[in-house]
């Protein structure tokens, strides 16, 4: 419990910084939900979001173990070259993060990206709007490839409701909220 509630500190600390730094929201981060991911062989994650308590919300992962050829594969990487014709196992375990709908070729056009392929390090923390879409590849070989995932609330200072609401919607908004609150 006492190891529970450092970590749970810690992360909200770490997300109510990255809400002021990122957004410049005057607002604090609340741990709701924490979990952890154990994937094997062909396990995969399919395309979602995340959601939370309040209406805006955050959500990340770190990612704890990697099986030895993922690695492997990551120490290597400035050897490994890409043949998009037998693309195989290049992004094996991988997360996928997707931020709207597009191709490769919008960035001929002058569009700008709207994914990006993550590959796991141990140790390494992201942190996202919880609408970000996002899913793990599947991987296959010998290991776990393991993580810890987690949901914030945003809950935001009356300072903050009231830069982004008008005086109507900040005074109906506030009649609604419980007395013992």
């Amino acid at each position: 419990e006492g190891v529970g509630l450092q970590l749970k500190g810690i992360l909200e600390t770490m997300a109510t910084a990255y809400l002021q730094k990122a957004y410049s929201r005057i607002s604090k981060a609340m741990v709701s939900d924490l979990w952890t991911n154990h994937a094997y062989a062909g396990d995969y994650n399919p395309l979602h979001e995340h959601t939370t308590n309040t209406a805006a919300g955050l959500s990340g992962f770190m990612w704890l173990k990697m099986p030895e050829e993922m690695e492997e594969r990551r120490l290597n990487k400035a050897n490994h070259r890409v043949n998009f014709g037998d693309s195989d196992g290049q992004y094996d375990g991988w997360t996928h993060m997707c931020w709207g709908l597009g191709s490769k070729t919008d960035l001929y056009n002058l569009k700008l990206g709207s994914e990006e392929y993550v590959q796991p390090e141990v140790g390494t923390l992201y942190v996202f709007p919880k609408w970000l879409h996002h899913q793990v590849m599947p991987f296959f070989g010998a290991g776990e490839r393991r993580s810890i995932a987690m949901n914030w609330d945003v809950i935001q200072s009356q300072q903050e409701l009231q830069s982004i609401m008008s005086p109507n919607e900040f005074n109906s908004f506030i009649s609604n909220v419980p007395e013992d609150h």
